[in-house]
């Protein structure tokens, strides 16, 4: 059996008067004194002398890898095979006379006949080293435990970190190795990528790690797909956004649009807005954003679509001087038209003198009134004196996109 003794010592209290002497317990950990087959398991017993005391103790177990199969709270634990060859088993006491002055740290190694295998002993997050592994041992403590290994510390970086920041973080990993002959087992390689710090032990004959944590997460491929077909004046274009690829779990999707607005869809990844058409047609772009991607990934691409307006304008009708009742007739097919085209827009160029125009203007105006149309939907032009000076009107539908007309 293979066993470490942590030897009894007699230690007074600081005032001898107020305190009677004591001993500390006798500690010893035992595991098996041979290397244990790849399919086994590794046990740790704790023996404990308290030489006749009725002392009462919390026990506290921690590996420094692998996981503990049974017996934590107890003087005995099993421990799985961890990724590599060995396993350290640390102790922790409570429960002594004092203490403050008994040991309360003991620790014993376990090892299996494999082939060496690396094995990440620690992996931090962030900027700040943490001086803890595994709860009271600091990682450094295995160059003792492993004396013939070697360690590998990869510094994980963003690519625009100051070089001030990693040498401050080289200090803080240097600063609680042991000696000059710890630092002689151990390299510290920068990677650009992610702020993390990973510890690696490294048996003789092992290969060399990588650090995978230091490498940013995989990026999604984003894409916008536009409007299929051609869009007709007044349509709705549609846009669909793609993400191929792992994402995370909170993301959100933000659509921006140009050269038009939003009328359902945000949020989603399928998103309609409507056009700002214009005398050349209508040209828009849809830019989507994808909120909660890693750092460094592309989150917003865009698409364009747009519509050359060959749209002609329609006359509905022309002509001279007329009873009001027969312009009310001729203003009803106006009317119609519009009704049957909701996008379009009512176009209307008087001519004649002031006077002859402003009487149609109210005429007109009444005869929107009684139908209870859209007066927006109407542009009433003063077209001035026709050219065969007389009294005339053209009425028009103006498609989105096309030109008005010109008296």
């Amino acid at each position: 059996m293979s066993v470490l003794v942590i030897s009894a010592a007699l230690v007074t209290g600081t005032n001898a008067q107020d305190r009677a002497p004591y001993t500390c317990p006798n500690l010893s950990i035992v595991t098996a004194d041979r290397l244990l087959e790849p399919h086994e398991t590794a046990k740790f017993t704790a023996n404990i002398n308290t030489f006749g005391a009725d002392l009462r103790f919390k026990y506290r177990w921690y590996i420094s890898s692998g996981s503990i199969l049974s017996g934590q709270g107890t003087t005995a634990i099993e421990v799985a095979r961890p990724p590599g060859s060995a396993v350290v088993a640390t102790l922790n006491i409570s429960g002594t006379p004092d203490d403050s002055h008994c040991p309360v740290a003991h620790n014993q190694i376990a090892r299996w006949n494999a082939p060496p295998v690396m094995e990440r002993i620690a992996l931090i997050r962030g900027t700040s080293i943490d001086a803890n592994l595994n709860g009271t041992d600091h990682w450094s403590s295995q160059l003792s435990y492993f004396p013939k290994d070697h360690f590998y510390i990869f510094i994980g970086h963003k690519p625009d970190a100051a070089e001030e920041d990693l040498s401050r973080r080289e200090r803080e990993i240097i600063y609680y190795l042991p000696n000059s002959e710890g630092r002689s087992r151990v390299t510290i390689v920068r990677v650009p990528g992610d702020d993390v710090t990973e510890f690696w032990r490294l048996p003789p004959g092992s290969a060399i790690p990588t650090c995978g944590a230091c490498r940013p997460a995989a990026c999604p491929k984003l894409s916008v797909i536009g409007p299929a077909g051609i869009v007709q004046p007044g349509e709705y274009f549609t846009f669909a956004g793609n993400v191929e690829g792992k994402i995370p779990g909170n993301v959100a999707y933000e659509w921006k649009v140009t050269g038009g607005r939003i009328i359902e869809g945000q949020g989603t990844l399928k998103m309609s807005t409507d056009a700002e058409w214009n005398a050349g047609g209508a040209t828009l772009t849809a830019t989507l954003n994808v909120l909660g991607l890693p750092d460094g990934c592309v989150n917003s691409v865009s698409e364009s679509a747009g519509v050359a307006c060959q749209c002609a304008v329609i006359l509905i009708d022309e002509f001279g001087r007329l009873t009001n009742q027969a312009i009310r007739k001729r203003l009803n097919k106006l009317f119609t038209e519009l009704a049957n085209n909701p996008n379009d827009h009512g176009y209307i160029i008087l001519y004649g003198t002031d006077k002859e125009i402003s009487a149609r203007e109210r005429l007109i105006a009444k005869s929107v009134i009684f139908r209870s149309f859209d007066r927006a939907r109407i542009t009433i032009v003063r077209g001035g004196t026709h050219p065969d000076e007389v009294v005339f009107t053209k009425l028009y539908r103006i498609p989105p996109g096309a030109e008005n007309p010109t008296p």
